[in-house]
């Protein structure tokens, strides 16, 4: 079994076999695990709505500490972690950039 993991993707098989792409999940569960990880943490954070992921990025509406914030997540291998925006927003798909970047 052999695992590369590369730019948010993880690459698992046997060798001389296919291969297949693993991404992080996008569920509620995965991005309020991805609350406790990354550039800044948000422990005892509640993902609210919306929340969307789109290639290697995710975001969400997170109520912390009575304040809703919009949180940016970065796939890294399956897992996801919180992200600064000023650094990655200019890498999040078109399809969630409004909402994920250009929001408070």
């Amino acid at each position: 079994m052999v695992t590369l993991a590369l730019g948010g993707f993880a690459w698992v098989g046997d060798p001389g076999t296919a291969v297949a792409a693993v991404r992080a999940p996008c569920t509620k569960q995965a991005l309020t695990r991805g609350l406790k990880r990354g550039e800044t943490s948000f422990p005892g954070g509640r993902i609210d709505e919306p929340w969307d992921c789109a290639g290697h990025f995710a975001y969400a509406a997170v109520l912390y500490k009575g304040e809703e914030l919009t949180v940016l997540f970065r796939a890294v291998g399956r897992r996801w972690k919180t992200a600064d925006r000023a650094k990655y927003c200019d890498n999040v798909p078109r399809r969630i950039w409004q909402p994920a970047c250009n929001t408070n």
